[in-house]
């Protein structure tokens, strides 16, 4: 017996962001930022097909659909909103916070079938929540001798901030050189989160408790001519 599916999802989306930055002096900026609701067209593309071969040579094939299926449905994700001030000491150091605010729960599926979606929006409505994203980085310059470090912290769209479950921590560091001609710039990202893994519904089995963690590095080399 030998089954194949196929299934394609291809499409277009679109948002706008806005922001401005008001420099209060030499030493402090402040800013802000908005980006509305990102809407994805999307489309799928899928067939199914089964073919059984017995034992005395004779073969079954069944495909669905015949000529494959097609299907053409949106996504709506949250606005975000936020908030950002920067320190500028000199030309020594420089310190930036983020501040970013989303509502999970206004995300929404849509399709040419008003109904069809019903039930997994109002899902989303009453099980997502409003979260928060926070993003501090620092950069130290040293006789052309940059050293930085970052702390973001990505709240759970179940609406835990700096702790608890699906809340993604990030710590970063780096040092880059840099002259009139050419930079070079090492720096390495470390993720960690916790989730509730459900091999099945929930109903029948009990939950697992993941600790995820993964470590990036990055290397960039650049060039001015």
């Amino acid at each position: 017996m030998t089954y194949n599916e196929v299934y394609k999802t291809t499409g277009r989306g679109y948002n706008l962001k806005l922001g401005a930055i008001y420099r209060v002096n030499e030493f402090l900026r402040l800013g802000a930022n908005y980006q509305t609701p990102t809407v994805l067209n999307l489309t799928d593309v899928y067939s199914y097909s089964m073919t059984t071969v017995f034992d005395g040579g004779d073969d079954v094939s069944a495909s669905y659909p015949e000529n494959g299926g097609i299907y053409k449905y949106k996504i709506i994700t949250p606005m975000r909103y936020g908030a950002s001030i920067g320190f500028i000491y000199r030309k020594l150091l420089a310190i930036g916070i983020d501040y970013e605010s989303l509502n999970y729960g206004q995300a929404n599926i849509t399709s040419a079938e008003p109904s069809y979606f019903s039930g997994v929006n109002k899902t989303i409505s009453t099980k997502y929540s409003q979260t928060s994203n926070l993003r501090i980085g620092a950069e130290v310059n040293i006789q052309n001798v940059f050293v930085r470090a970052g702390y973001a912290m990505y709240g759970s769209p179940f609406g835990n901030t700096f702790n608890g479950k699906f809340t993604r921590t990030t710590y970063s560091g780096g040092i880059g050189f840099r002259n009139k001609n050419w930079a070079f710039d090492i720096g390495f990202v470390r993720s960690m989160y916790d989730e509730d893994y459900f091999m099945y519904n929930s109903d029948y089995v009990n939950k697992t408790d993941l600790s995820i963690s993964n470590t990036n590095f990055v290397a960039t080399v650049g060039c001015k001519f």
